[in-house]
Order: structure tokens, then sequence, then C-alpha cells
């Protein structure tokens, strides 16, 4: 009897332990590292979106879930750089804008571009990093509200990198119908 008791002890011991072993959570997939140097590749990204100077690199700081950007370009004859810093845990951030619309259809002064902020909120989506932001322009008397969405994904090998931006528009009234914004395209090559 004795005998027994320590055989169905060791039994109830032994699944417990194995038990909780197997419900443990496995780790999921590793997440793309997106560090790096980058340039931009002319022949795959969108005309509209090729900057005076494509040969400056884009650096990217990579360490979930903090993911920081720095971009440069020229102004007045001198290399300007622009950091923006991204959360993948959707804590949400702010950066200097880097898209604006008029609603006259004209580019926004340098100047007006640079004081202009946006807030977005950043998460993982499979492998890609995909930002949101929502943002809002006066038309008229109106206001139209639209989302800027970001996706970024790296090739399986690693070396490419390719930055999707749409705008979609939150909705229309019978005074404001937008014509269809085309996605930009961004491709950039690991240097």
């Amino acid at each position: 009897m004795k005998r027994r008791l320590i055989i169905t002890g060791l039994t109830v011991v032994l699944f417990t332990c194995f038990s909780s072993a197997s419900a443990q959570k496995k780790p999921g997939p590793s997440k793309p590292d997106f560090s790096g140097e980058w340039l931009l590749d002319v022949k795959k990204t969108s005309k509209k979106w090729i900057p005076k100077r494509p040969d400056l690199p884009m650096k990217v700081s990579h360490h979930d879930p903090e993911l920081r950007v720095k971009e440069s370009s020229e102004k007045d004859g001198k290399i300007v750089e622009r950091e923006s810093v991204y959360f993948t845990d959707e804590r949400g951030e702010t950066n200097q804008a880097t898209q604006f619309m008029m609603s006259t259809g004209t580019s926004v002064p340098s100047g007006e571009l640079e004081r202009e902020r946006t807030k977005s909120y950043t998460r993982w989506s499979g492998k890609k990093i995909v930002s949101v932001a929502t943002l809002r322009m006066v038309l008229g008397a109106r206001v139209v509200e639209y989302k800027v969405i970001d996706e970024w994904k790296l090739s399986d090998d690693g070396k490419v990198l390719t930055r999707i931006s749409q705008i979609v528009f939150q909705g229309s009234n019978a005074m404001f119908v937008p014509a269809i914004v085309p996605d930009t395209k961004k491709v950039y090559n690991r240097t």
C-alpha cells in the first residue's frame, strides 16, 4: 500500500512537471533587425520621391522596441540630418513631419514642414514594422482627416529594405471627394 502511494505520488509530480514544461510559451519567430546604412535604389523607387541627393545614406539603429532613423538631405548647399524615433510596442511617438498635404495642391515651404510634428503609433505586423499617423487638413470650412501608413520590410536576405507609404482618407462628404493618392515606394540597398 505504501509503495502504491509513493508510485502514485511520483506519477502526479512527474505529470505536473511535464505539463507545466510543455505549457510554457515557446519563443515566436525572430524579428528582423533593420539596423544598418542604406542607400536609395533610384531604379526601384517611385520617381516622385527621389531626392536631389540620392547618394546620401539613411542610417537605421534598431534595438527593439526602438527604431531610430537618420535621413540626410541637402538644404541650401548644406547636408542636414533629420532623426525620427519609432517604438514598436505602440507607446506612440512624435517626430518631425515627413509628409504634409495642402488643399491648394502646392508643396509646403520647407520652413513650415520643419515646424510640423506628427504623432504616430508603431507596431510589428509579422516581419514588417507598420507606423500609422492620423493627420488633419482644413479644406474650406471642413476638416478632412487622413492616415499616413508607413510599412517597413526587409528582404529575406536582409540586403534590401522597402518602405511603402500610403495615404488613406477616413471618409469623404459631398463637399470633398479625395482623388486616389498612389502609394509611394522607396527601396534601399544595404551598404
